[in-house]
């Protein structure tokens, strides 16, 4: 390796010394932040099944009020139920709050699966 090519790879840790940096980057250091939090992977994982979960629950009770308002006799308490369901995971999926720590989106996961599972039994 040429003393030029040295100088080159050495240039950027001079000039973060001489910035009173010690040669590290912030980058760096929210990485080394951010995966004390949570592992990424997990962090992924619980999002996306967040996400499906809350958009399950938005397709499924609008499916259920569509077939309850297309019987013969629907049930007014059932259709108003859907409704305010659909706009409750609507709102819980549109609001980045509930995507920013572990144990929300764990809740969110536990709380809209029994939900969907009731709705998908009746």
């Amino acid at each position: 390796m040429s003393e030029r090519s040295v100088n080159k790879i050495k240039a950027p840790t001079a000039i973060h010394q001489r910035a009173g940096r010690r040669g590290g980057s912030t980058t760096k250091f929210k990485q080394a932040v951010i995966s004390t939090i949570a592992p990424p992977l997990e962090w992924y994982r619980l999002t996306e099944n967040s996400r499906n979960v809350l958009n399950a629950v938005i397709v499924t009770s609008a499916k259920e009020e569509i077939k309850e308002t297309s019987k013969p006799h629907p049930d007014k308490r059932r259709i108003d139920y859907l409704k305010s369901l659909y706009i409750e995971a609507y709102d819980a999926a549109r609001k980045s709050s509930n995507f920013e720590s572990l144990e929300k989106m764990k809740e969110i996961v536990k709380h809209y699966q029994a939900i969907l599972r009731s709705l998908s039994l009746a």
